[in-house]
């Protein structure tokens, strides 16, 4: 699904930030419909936008270092990676990756969503499913993604693999 510029209008807007940037905070009408646009906008990199729909908020992480992908993207490979690239995307999910299902966090308002994938191998190969989860707070004015600390070295967002 190509990303349109009409496609923001369909989101919920606030000017402002809780961060000090002066950049528009996003909401996503729904879990699902998040999953579907957040893999949009890793696949075209546009981490801008992304980035507006984090809630910073105590985070202690600027939306600066959102923007400029370093949060999303890894650079290294790391030593044991899939072939299909799924190590590139540190947070918070590989684009292809589907909404799952969700299921109440710790705090009130926030949830762990959950994201699948389906990699058929061909042939007479296993097809491999992965999953992996983030987080996301739902507000009156829609849900946005909670950011979660990313470890390069042991990064627990890379996705579980199974045949």
């Amino acid at each position: 699904m190509a990303l349109m510029p009409t496609d923001t209008l369909r989101c919920a807007v606030e000017s402002g930030s809780q961060d000090s940037s002066e950049q528009t905070r996003r909401f996503f009408s729904s879990p699902e419909e998040g999953v579907e646009r957040i893999s949009d906008f890793l696949r075209v990199e546009d981490f801008k936008t992304l980035a507006s729909y984090y809630d910073l908020t105590g985070s202690g992480i600027g939306r600066a270092y959102l923007e400029s992908g370093e949060f999303f993207i890894r650079q290294q490979r790391p030593e044991l990676a899939h072939p299909a690239e799924l190590w590139r995307y540190k947070h918070p999910f590989a684009p292809g990756f589907e909404y799952c299902g969700k299921s109440s966090g710790a705090d009130e308002g926030v949830f762990v969503v959950r994201v699948c994938i389906s990699i058929d191998q061909g042939a007479d190969s296993p097809t491999q499913e992965g999953y992996s989860s983030f987080l996301m707070i739902q507000s009156d004015r829609g849900w946005q993604v909670l950011p979660q600390p990313v470890d390069e070295n042991n990064p627990p967002e890379m996705p579980s693999l199974a045949s």
